[in-house]
């Protein structure tokens, strides 16, 4: 499933959900110069990791429920890190669009 604009619009006042986080995460990266491969970012850009933890307040490196979700569902166990460093942007995003359509609401 392909990204719903939609979707930010029923995150008035959100919460906190896997899935809010996920799409708040996604909506930080979604412009390719916000988003970067090989490391956290450096302030102006960021990572899929870094997006999540700061759609979530954080500004450290956690490891999270949002993560955890996108790693066992979509990744097979896999680290989120490396398939941000080894796909490309759209790839990324596309890898939060479906996540996003199958996390809990």
């Amino acid at each position: 499933m392909l990204y719903d604009p939609k979707w930010e619009a029923q995150i008035d006042g959100g919460t906190n959900s896997i899935r809010d986080i996920l799409i708040r995460a996604r909506r930080l990266i979604e412009r390719e110069e916000h988003w970067c491969s090989d490391g956290m970012g450096d302030g102006r850009t960021r990572c899929a990791i870094h997006a999540i933890n700061m759609a979530q307040g954080a500004h450290e490196a956690l490891f999270t429920d949002a993560q955890e979700f996108v790693e066992q569902k979509l990744l097979r166990g896999g680290y989120l890190g490396v398939f941000n460093d080894t796909h490309n942007h759209a790839e990324v995003l596309a890898l939060f669009s479906r996540a996003i359509a199958i996390a809990p609401r």
